[in-house]
């Protein structure tokens, strides 16, 4: 049976004692079930002036599709998925694999629509309580790309592009807490608008993501120049060579002096050779018995 016709059935079911509430969530990485949320009402005009937010945390069930605790390490129709967090999964069939991300995405401030005492339950707990509460279908694992993505909601920062979630409205700096299981990858941007600062992740491993701010990994703030370099110093420095006592031109018949680094530190003429062997005996041969010459 299709999952959301069998959500529809559920409600049907439940005797007309189901009821259906608003929640803004709060945490979506714990959890490998559900999010975390609280009661959520909009304003009086159907919009976020006048919202109103509760303050007690509830646990909303995902929808079973997207939950990891029935499908991590399991073959499905023959496709096997290997979560590397909660929100994402490898598909894995016939020597081809895909990663698959959750779409629409999850997001701290998202508003979602969740039934309660569905027939059946919800089927998840979370430290040892039933979860009551189960977000209504419309979400779904797809290949992970710029065109299975959706801007999030460009009013509270979070923007989708490329394939990678960033936040461009953060009034913080980014953690190790923001990591894949919040939806972040290796490339995400983050701006901190508060300071004006840029932020990449370099590693999003799950409770030990990396950032790195823009402008100082690596910079260079200074050049100091060790002979025979010369430098002007600063950032940006003007770099030479030190002239040496070698008064540049031709020379013949050249005495040189080197340094330890290669560099000529002497120059002259020499004197060269008049070219006379000078006077040498050659032997040619001795005989012990005189020989008579006819």
């Amino acid at each position: 049976m299709n999952r959301r016709a069998e959500e529809i059935v559920r409600l049907a079911q439940s005797g007309g004692s189901s009821r259906l509430g608003w929640f803004r969530v709060k945490n979506t990485a714990d959890y490998p079930d559900s999010v975390e949320c609280v009661s959520y009402a909009f304003g009086p005009t159907g919009t976020a002036e006048g919202e109103v937010e509760g303050t007690t945390l509830i646990q909303a069930a995902k929808p079973y599709e997207l939950r990891r605790t029935p499908h991590h390490g399991k073959t499905v129709n023959g496709v096997a998925y290997t979560y590397s967090g909660n929100v994402q999964r490898t598909a894995s069939k016939g020597g081809l694999s895909e990663v698959q991300i959750v779409t629409p995405p999850y997001y701290i401030g998202l508003v979602i629509l969740a039934c309660r005492d569905m027939a059946g339950g919800t089927g998840v707990k979370v430290d040892g309580r039933s979860v009551v509460w189960e977000e209504l279908p419309g979400r779904h694992f797809a290949a992970e790309g710029a065109a299975s993505q959706v801007a999030a909601s460009p009013e509270s920062g979070i923007v989708f592009a490329g394939g990678l979630q960033n936040n461009f409205a953060a009034e913080r700096d980014p953690g190790v807490g923001d990591d894949r299981d919040h939806g972040y990858g290796a490339g995400s941007l983050w701006i901190n608008i508060l300071t004006a600062k840029l932020f990449f992740c370099v590693n999003p491993a799950t409770n030990a993501a990396q950032w790195v701010q823009s402008g100082t990994g690596g910079g260079v703030s200074a050049v100091t120049g060790v002979a025979p370099i010369a430098s002007t110093d600063g950032a940006t420095p003007a770099i030479s060579l030190n002239d040496t006592a070698v008064i540049p031109g031709s020379y013949t018949n050249t005495n040189l002096t080197v340094d330890q680094k290669g560099r000529v530190t002497a120059a002259a003429d020499g004197t060269g050779g008049s070219g006379d062997v000078g006077e040498f005996h050659v032997p040619f041969f001795s005989l012990a018995t005189p020989v008579a010459i006819l």
